[in-house]
């Protein structure tokens, strides 16, 4: 997902730490299971960063000038 992102110059800001983003695979995993792969506290982390009102809200924003080609 982030090549994706990147191809179309979105930025993804404020992602939480310690959570997998779409596309990265736990190691405990033998197959993938996308947002089934995430654990309640990282399920609640995202809802959170989703929810914050300040300056470090997890968004995606547009830039022109940072679209990667793949």
């Amino acid at each position: 997902m982030p090549q994706k992102l990147g191809q179309s110059g979105l930025v993804c800001m404020h992602w939480p730490d310690a959570v997998l983003f779409p596309g990265q695979e736990r190691a405990s995993r033998s197959k993938p299971k996308g947002i089934f792969d995430l654990t309640v506290t990282e399920c609640t982390q995202i809802l959170a960063a989703l929810r914050d009102t300040g300056p470090f809200r997890l968004h995606f924003k547009s830039d022109p000038n940072k679209i990667h080609k793949v």
